[in-house]
């Protein structure tokens, strides 16, 4: 919030370099990798547990406007659902077996 509020009330301008080292941007490459860099992260996530990405969002976006109480209760609620899919099924028995997942989003 601190460096927020300089760069807002010192209209500082930043390079690429600047916002990845503040966290404003995730990552910074060359705009010839652009897009292979992009679509390298979209499979990433595709492949992912996308049921338990969308908990996690709502989750994440719930979490500064309620309190410590309500939401430990949210997240115990979301665990529950998440544990009841087959992807967290496919997850744990990959663990064990020692191969990588394959989810399906259900």
């Amino acid at each position: 919030m601190n460096k927020a509020k300089e760069i807002i009330f010192t209209a500082r301008m930043l390079d690429a370099a600047g916002a990845e080292k503040l966290g404003i941007v995730n990552k910074v490459v060359a705009h010839e990798e652009l897009m292979s860099s992009a679509m390298e992260f979209v499979k990433q996530l595709a492949n992912g547990p996308t049921l338990a990405y969308g908990l996690s969002k709502i989750l994440l976006s719930k979490s500064g406007s309620v309190d410590l109480d309500t939401f430990l209760e949210m997240e115990a609620s979301a665990q529950a659902v998440a544990f009841q899919t087959y992807d967290y099924h496919e997850g744990s028995t990959a663990f064990l077996e020692k191969r990588k997942p394959l989810f399906k989003g259900r």
